[in-house]
């Protein structure tokens, strides 16, 4: 009667599949995260407001459907971590300065004496009215967050399955 048992188990096959699905993994999240990023960048162009005449803010004057042009879904190119696919979207700050003033709320000159102009400013009545916020950035993702991620689990999904048919 024996008093030990051997058991031996050749993994290299289970390793290469596992390399082999990993490669797989790592060519279909870009796509679903893609996915996911349209989405929201759709629904982010659909949900920004737009004027009907020019606003000036702080003397800078800002056409209608600017800040709705300056909506952009970019890839990141992450060099320290370069399995993960990050998309950013949003208004591009430098085109669209207002775009806070305007998710957020700000308060509005509506007159000033422009006559009596010194050193300091200003002098003379100023009113100010409060201009209230037209949000569009959190509404996205409070109504848009979670089927955006539930297009990225099926995209991934309907990526994979493509791929283990091809092979």
């Amino acid at each position: 009667m024996a008093d030990s048992v051997q058991i031996k188990f050749d993994s290299s096959r289970l390793v290469a599949s596992l390399t082999r699905y990993e490669q797989s993994v790592r060519e279909c999240i870009r796509p679903a995260a893609y996915a996911g990023a349209s989405l929201l960048y759709d629904e982010m162009r659909r949900r920004v407001p737009v004027g009907k005449k020019p606003s000036v803010i702080r003397r800078k004057v800002y056409p209608p459907g600017l800040l709705k042009s300056s909506i952009y879904r970019y890839f990141v190119n992450d060099v320290v971590n370069p399995d993960r696919a990050t998309y950013h979207v949003g208004p591009n700050k430098r085109k669209a300065g207002h775009w806070s003033w305007v998710e957020h709320g700000h308060w509005a000159v509506t007159e000033r004496d422009h006559q009596r102009k010194t050193r300091k400013g200003f002098i003379g009545p100023v009113k100010k009215r409060w201009v209230p916020a037209q949000p569009y950035i959190r509404p996205t993702w409070d109504g848009q967050g979670h089927a955006a991620v539930q297009q990225m689990k099926a995209t991934l999904k309907a990526r994979l399955a493509q791929r283990r048919g091809a092979k």
